[in-house]
């Protein structure tokens, strides 16, 4: 049979003079993958009930992961969590009209091309996030 390897390309984005970061997202990655494939590898054929749930698990894992990325997302997570942090006035502020920056911002800039999956996205979460707040306001 004929040998084949994977060449896989991991990288990280961060603010110049945040190495700090850079290297636990770094680390996280790598001690993930590191887990994942050794389980994969052992789940190709589950033998018993630990390979099954392994698969299983693996499986949620991957499903989870998509579903967030695909209705949430990882960088609109941390910016809620730090806007959050910042107090209620803040993130009252700073989550309201987030949607209409994420217009703007699309709108302004047309190269390179809109992801237009991120852009819809966005602006609902963050109109959503508005209008929570309205009806927490008149309540």
């Amino acid at each position: 049979q004929e040998r084949r390897s994977v060449i896989k390309l991991h990288y990280v984005v961060y603010p110049k003079g945040w190495h700090w970061y850079g290297n636990i997202v770094a680390n996280l990655n790598q001690n993930y993958n590191t887990w994942a494939r050794g389980n994969f590898l052992r789940t190709l054929r589950p033998a018993g009930i630990y390979e099954k749930s392994m698969a299983w698990w693996i499986w949620l894992t991957t499903w989870f992961n998509s579903m967030f990325v695909e209705y949430f997302g990882w960088d609109n997570l941390i910016y809620i969590s730090l806007t959050y942090a910042l107090g209620p006035l803040a993130f009252l502020i700073l989550t309201s009209f987030r949607h209409y920056a994420v217009y703007m911002t699309s709108f302004a800039f047309r190269d390179p091309p809109i992801a237009h999956g991120y852009l819809m996205r966005d602006a609902k979460l963050y109109k959503t996030i508005a209008l929570c707040h309205l009806v927490c306001s008149l309540l």
